[in-house]
């Protein structure tokens, strides 16, 4: 993950500006190949030059998790389900796709930068009604469950410990 540019700074702590922080996304499963499902939000059809240009419009939005010490945080995303295309290729996935979750900064001048990339999520637990579509973002890789050394210290190893 990339830290915003220095205009993107600029844009988030103006008391009044112009620029728009846009939220996208980029879903990647083994199913669809190369290919990737771009969505992003808020913008309209004007917008979709440069590097929005192969993107999709549909409202959403990331929920962060709440600060509990007890729990681990795990954020959501929540998709309007305007469009029944996303639910099918929902359905037809028996795993968990990869999420990529984009910031782009968009000025007056309809200039479009990236301020923030975050790789390597994996959509979970999803769940879909008749408006919304919403999922629980996890690492790909699940550290915490993992052993925190490669080495085991038993008597054999390290008498000396025990």
């Amino acid at each position: 993950m990339r830290g915003l540019t220095i205009e993107g700074l600029q844009a988030v702590f103006a008391q009044s500006t112009g620029d728009v922080i846009v939220p996208a996304i980029r879903l990647k499963h083994p199913s669809l190949g190369e290919t990737e499902i771009k969505l992003v939000s808020n913008v309209t059809e004007a917008n979709l030059v440069g590097p929005l240009l192969d993107y999709q419009i549909l409202p959403l939005q990331v929920v962060l998790a709440p600060d509990i010490e007890e729990n681990v945080p795990q954020a959501q995303i929540v998709i309007d389900n305007i469009s029944r295309e996303l639910i099918d290729e929902l359905r037809s996935w028996e795993s968990a796709p990869t999420i990529t979750i984009e910031l782009f900064r968009i000025t007056p001048a309809n200039e479009i930068t990236l301020e923030v990339l975050v790789e390597d999520f994996e959509l979970k637990d999803i769940k879909y009604d008749a408006t919304t579509i919403t999922g629980t973002l996890s690492f790909e890789r699940d550290i915490l469950n993992e052993a925190a050394t490669k080495d085991r210290f038993t008597p054999n190893v390290a008498p000396g410990l025990f």
